[in-house]
């Protein structure tokens, strides 16, 4: 019996729209820890969701045909000799890498060939892929809706990562200084380590990328270049977040998927900290794009470029190495599940032998490494597994249980990198998520498509970083090692909305006063949800971050002031530093990262001092201070005040031979020098 034009458009309109903003309400009402309201409303909300029987009719993935449909195995005389040479630059790489501690000229070159070499052996020519996103006519291109869109996103995502910069986050911490130790030894070293060991061992790309912005900027090697070196990779998250969703459920979803990717408050402040952690969901979304691309197209291209994902994250952050034993796994289940079909074809093994091949022959600098020093390159992970007493599957089902709660109801602890115990995503992005996983399940259930298995099951992989800290279970939900299942989770909340769209914009209720509704909804809600992020990012955020870094950008300004009105850089101490400031970060914030003007005690201080010298203690350190005053009679003590509570002593020793300045007018002008 056909339904009637009226329940049509309740069904295709009223019940998901209301669907989504009872789930919104739901979620703000556990970010405010009121959980019984808030679950009371998520279960009206799933049940509206749930009448809405149109999202569930979708048609099953279209899959493209196998690879050896396209092409033949069989190597022509030109592919042959790419092979050849990649099997001889492979054992030259391989001979330079066992002999050197590092990357060389010779061995950077044998290995680029070795890769590029087995890619184009077997590289598969694409069929001709129509460009969306604008159109030709006789007075030139001209942008769609939906290319105009994408610009707009990719200047929003630009505008979230580089606004206020210097500001957010606002103070470097150990883990920054330790990465521009590292960077320093590349440009001015001459190093070229395959790992570097400080921090316990950490992976390279960060830190020869940044070394290259450096050489191309000729930009002091600082917090700023740092962030720079973190931003750019975030941004290529984007388009393979947009990929990824269009892949599997259409460009309307992709588009909001990529908006969400954006915005996150998430993925913006791991892209802002000057860390590896904006790598891991840059490689993971590129990495699920072209594993979903070859499970469904078949094009050989995928899988190879899916092994360079591969191989190139490895050597990104520590996180990212649980993606490829997600990619084997999901395989092999695959191969299981799928008995026939074009999805069965193309998961031949031929493939997956390029996959891997290719992954390792990116892999082989690090993995030679890895084999040669495992204690090195393991014990981070190891140090978060090594649990000898109490450890079952229980307590790794607990972990991955409080995981999964980290999106709606408990985050991370960790302010350097989010809004300490708070849930992770926002309330409209948190209540889209919880509607999109139930409608992925429920197109498992029904089994709408193989595809979207597979995307829940890479979501969930990329949490076990997180979920397998056995030995510190109060390091999980980890924010930064959860960062691959980014590009899975905005792909998940934008399922909802852009189901939702592709069902209710072809019917025939397209009224200008409903497409006006529509329209007008979702751009009030993109409006919200830009400045709920904005507010997270740009201002809570700063301030959590605080409560656990040292002010050094303002004793770096009161030394800067120092040198500029009364004395010398040289001349300003840090007394007792290491208990209460980070000394690299003072040095680098200067800009001087051999300065070491750190005394132990207040007793080192030199007496027979001629020029003018200031040093420089915590609040607290009373018995430094009064060491300083019997030491220095004539000295005069400022107290400066913190915007952070974080306040630090001045004390000022004059100099013989400065009498231009009365020594109060010099500590009153370095106060109003220094506050500014």
């Amino acid at each position: 019996m056909r339904k009637s034009p009226i329940l049509i458009f309740v069904d295709t309109w009223w019940y998901p729209g209301l669907a989504i903003l009872v789930a919104i309400l739901a979620q703000v009402m556990l970010s405010t820890n009121r959980l019984w309201p808030g679950l009371g409303l998520y279960v009206v909300s799933v049940g509206l969701w749930l009448c809405n029987k149109s999202i569930y009719s979708l048609q099953s993935d279209k899959t493209g045909g196998s690879a050896g449909d396209i092409q033949s195995w069989k190597l022509s005389r030109a592919r042959q000799f790419l092979l050849n040479l990649s099997i001889f630059a492979t054992y030259i790489n391989i001979g330079v890498t066992l002999e050197y501690k590092g990357f060389t000229w010779i061995g950077v070159i044998a290995w680029g060939v070795s890769v590029s070499a087995f890619m184009a052996a077997f590289w598969q020519k694409r069929p001709h892929m129509k460009v969306v996103g604008y159109h030709l006519t006789s007075s030139g291109i001209h942008l769609t809706w939906h290319g105009l869109a994408f610009i707009v996103i990719i200047l929003l995502g630009v505008f979230c990562r580089i606004w206020r910069l210097q500001e957010v986050p606002p103070e470097m911490t150990l883990d920054h200084t330790q990465n521009l130790l590292d960077i320093r030894d590349i440009v001015e070293g001459g190093l070229r380590p395959f790992f570097f060991s400080r921090n316990t061992g950490r992976e390279p790309l960060l830190f020869y990328w940044t070394a290259f912005l450096v050489w191309l900027t000729q930009h002091p090697i600082d917090f700023t270049i740092l962030k720079v070196g973190t931003i750019l990779p975030s941004l290529l998250t984007l388009p393979g977040v947009y990929l990824l969703a269009r892949e599997l459920y259409g460009r309307t979803t992709g588009l909001w998927a990529m908006g969400f990717a954006a915005i996150a408050s998430w993925l913006v402040i791991l892209s802002r900290t000057g860390l590896r952690l904006s790598f891991a969901p840059m490689f993971s979304a590129w990495a699920f794009y072209y594993l979903m691309r070859g499970l469904k197209k078949g094009e050989r291209g995928s899988f190879l470029l899916l092994g360079l994902c591969l191989g190139i994250g490895l050597y990104s952050y520590t996180a990212f190495r649980i993606i490829p034993f997600a990619v084997a796994y999901i395989w092999f289940a695959l191969n299981i599940v799928e008995r026939s079909g074009t999805l069965r074809e193309n998961l031949n093994w031929r493939n997956f032998g390029l996959m891997v091949i290719t992954a390792i022959l990116v892999f082989i600098p690090l993995g030679i490494f890895a084999i040669k020093h495992a204690d090195a390159f393991w014990g981070r992970s190891a140090w978060y597994l090594n649990k000898t007493t109490n450890f079952g599957p229980l307590t790794f089902l607990d972990n991955v249980k409080t995981a999964l709660l980290m999106f709606n109801w408990r985050g991370d602890s960790m302010p350097l990198t989010t809004l300490p115990y708070k849930p992770v995503l926002d309330p409209i992005l948190g209540g889209l998520l919880v509607l999109g996983v139930i409608t992925a399940v429920k197109r498992v259930l029904n089994k709408a498509d193989s595809l979207t298995f597979v995307l829940i099951l890479l979501g969930l992989f990329s949490l076990f970083p997180s979920a397998l800290a056995i030995n510190f279970p109060n390091e999980n939900p980890s924010v930064v090692r959860a960062g691959c299942a980014i590009p899975v989770v905005v792909t998940l909340a934008a399922l909802p909305i852009g189901t939702w769209l592709e069902n209710l914009l072809p019917t025939n209720l397209q009224t200008k006063k409903v497409k006006s509704t529509i329209y007008v909804t979702l751009a009030s809600m993109g409006f919200l949800l830009i400045g709920i992020n904005a507010n997270r990012v740009f201002v809570r955020y700063p301030l959590a971050y605080r409560t656990l870094a040292f002010n050094t950008s303002e004793i770096a300004n009161a030394i800067r002031c120092f040198d500029t009105l009364i004395g010398n850089v040289t001349d300003a101490y840090i007394v007792a530093g290491p208990g209460w400031i980070n000394d690299d970060a003072l040095a680098f914030e200067l800009g001087l990262p051999v300065w070491e003007n750190r005394l132990e005690e207040a007793e080192q201080a030199d007496r027979n001092t001629t020029t003018p010298r200031m040093y420089i203690l915590h609040a607290g350190n009373t018995t430094d201070l009064r060491t300083l005053q019997t030491l220095f009679p004539m000295g005069v003590t400022q107290t400066y005040t913190s915007r952070y509570n974080q306040d630090f002593r001045l004390f000022i020793v004059p100099g013989r031979n400065v009498k231009s300045m009365s020594l109060a007018d010099q500590g009153t002008q370095l106060m109003t020098c220094s506050s500014q």
